[in-house]
């Protein structure tokens, strides 16, 4: 999926990159994220999906959550009335900071099992492994495809 935009839920995360910088030109940095990824990379990487014949969601919404546990069945049901089509523990902040500093950003989420709930099976770390693990070449590819054609 190419994310197109998130919803941050975490609560123990730096907020801002603003925090990190000793000589921060106001008191206030105010963010624009009308368009939270950039349209310009998300743009690339579909065009590269297509070029190599990848299956993708061409737009979904992100929800970042603590983690490390996953998520409860309410939980879910919970995420999903708020819009969130995925839910991952590694998204966030990295999307704020990258469009505080100034960088393009775009995400690439791999979708490694199904929420809690939502089949009869269970959700197991080494299945989600062994996913991430038979996406990575397609992954590599589709970014160094992206890359070049950038």
């Amino acid at each position: 999926m190419l994310v197109s935009d998130f919803i941050d839920f975490t609560r123990s995360r730096g907020v801002t990159y603003w925090d990190s910088v000793s000589d921060v030109p106001i008191d206030v940095m105010h963010t624009d994220f009308s368009h939270p990824y950039s349209p310009e990379l998300r743009q690339t990487l579909m065009q590269s999906a297509r070029l190599l014949k990848i299956d993708f969601v061409d737009e979904g919404v992100y929800i970042c959550v603590e983690g490390p546990r996953f998520e409860t069945p309410a939980e879910v049901r919970m995420y999903e009335s708020w819009g969130a089509d995925i839910v991952g523990m590694t998204g966030l902040p990295e999307a704020v900071f990258a469009r505080e500093a100034g960088l393009r950003y775009a995400t690439v989420a791999i979708v490694t099992n199904f929420a809690a709930g939502l089949t009869d099976t269970v959700v197991a770390h080494e299945d989600v492994v062994e996913s991430m693990a038979n996406n990575t070449v397609k992954v590599r590819d589709l970014l160094m495809h992206a890359a070049r054609a950038l």
